[in-house]
């Protein structure tokens, strides 16, 4: 499935940058649910290392392994590649995704991502 920005791109290094993406939510995810490394590897059946890896979009995860993932993380596993537009196509980035990179604080994420949930429950003006 190639579309016009990344015909001159080899497919292997689209999947990398879906690799870090699905990563980082993974990251996002278990800092915000408050979740220790040892404690996901734990419920996964894998080390603590396996797990840093998969955040960090070195080992790229199975469908299996990230169904299991996001139960325990209590999220549905679309969770993960919200936001894969941006990546598939670059050159598409949203404020969203570059102020969630820019907050270091877990905390802040924290309120940001249930801001974010809340606004996404709320009915949107062509929803009326």
């Amino acid at each position: 499935m190639k579309n016009n920005s990344d015909q001159n791109e080899p497919p292997h290094k689209v999947a990398y940058r879906i690799d870090k993406h699905v990563g980082q939510r993974i990251k996002m995810r278990r800092k915000y649910t408050g979740l220790t490394l040892e404690a996901v590897a734990k419920n996964l059946d894998v080390t603590y290392q396996t797990i840093q890896k998969y955040e960090r979009g070195d080992s790229r995860i199975t469908a299996g392994q990230l169904m299991l993932l996001a139960r325990t993380l209590n999220i549905d596993i679309s969770y993960f590649y919200d936001g894969i537009d941006s990546i598939i196509n670059p050159h598409v980035d949203t404020a969203v995704n570059s102020a969630l990179k820019g907050l270091k604080n877990p905390s802040i994420q924290k309120a940001f991502v249930d801001l974010i949930e809340q606004v996404k429950k709320t009915p949107q003006r062509g929803d009326l």
